[in-house]
């Protein structure tokens, strides 16, 4: 080349640049990584692909991230060298989420401190045993998008209370549901009264409203009730077992409880057999 030949210099394109599905890295960018997940015993596997400027060939990256199980944000930062980003894919390696428990975020942040700040999300979707969330495909599906439709079945054991106490039932964070039914027992202790139970929402301060509290239990008795939208006032078995109808829908955000409130009740009356059946969608309000 002779001495006075100028060279040519390659000017590498503007960050987060998008051709083709690939977004340009300035070697200051993380791929955060966050899933909002309700499932138990889940693994998720991040693995991508980076072409480094100037090079030839993609360098692959790998981590997994294990997230809790109440619905809050559960994160993984995975530093990125400059170059080109060509892909991430994020899958369910291990547990069987249902295809409405584990949301993931996949986005870009520039650096890692507690001040690092998200420039770009890549991708938003539902991870399950079938579906990954990968960039780029997925593309940003908000959960508002899925609602009650797309909601997951849960049949789930409630908390037996203490002798003479109350059940309280509560939504977890990061969850919203639909009360499709309510079951539960009572056993009267010696004492005489007769017991009128009560079942009712709130959100947490609030009365939203108040079923059943027409059915007197006597001393040493036991009963069976379940409420449930659409149900007649039943009473079956002897008047032992009672069915009493609740608002239809009845949706409960983050928070909410469902609570007894048993007139007259003794200290050795027990409640039991708590379950309940609820439709359940991720909450990220």
């Amino acid at each position: 080349m002779a001495d006075d030949a100028i060279p040519t210099l390659h000017t590498p394109p503007l960050p987060l640049l998008t051709v083709g599905g690939a977004g340009y890295l300035t070697g200051e960018e993380w791929l955060k990584v966050t899933a909002y997940n309700t499932a138990t015993a889940i693994t998720l596997t991040i693995t991508g692909r980076v072409l480094p400027f100037g090079e030839r060939r993609p360098i692959p990256f790998r981590d997994t991230l294990t997230p809790t199980t109440d619905g809050l944000a559960s994160t993984k930062a995975i530093a990125l060298p400059d170059g080109w980003l060509l892909n991430v894919d994020v899958r369910v390696t291990a547990g069987t989420p249902s295809s409405q428990s584990t949301y993931v975020v996949l986005a870009l942040q520039r650096g890692y401190s507690a001040n690092a700040e998200e420039v770009a999300t890549l991708a938003a979707d539902y991870a399950s045993t079938f579906t990954r969330v990968t960039y780029p495909g997925s593309g940003v599906h908000s959960v508002a998008s899925f609602g009650v439709t797309s909601a997951r079945l849960r049949s789930i054991v409630g908390t037996t209370p203490a002798p003479g106490s109350e059940i309280t039932e509560t939504v977890p964070a990061g969850v919203r549901w639909q009360l499709l039914s309510f079951f539960m027992s009572l056993l009267t202790s010696a004492a005489a009264a007769n017991r009128i139970p009560y079942l009712y929402a709130d959100d947490g301060v609030h009365e939203l409203w108040t079923a059943g509290g027409d059915v007197q239990i006597a001393a040493n008795s036991g009963l069976y009730m379940t409420f449930a939208p659409g149900l007649i006032g039943l009473t079956t078995l002897a008047n032992t077992a009672f069915g009493r109808p609740i608002p239809n829908p009845t949706i409960l955000g983050p928070g909410y409880r469902l609570k007894t409130s048993t007139i007259a009740i003794q200290a050795g009356d027990q409640y039991g057999a708590v379950q309940y059946l609820v439709n359940e969608w991720t909450d990220l309000s």
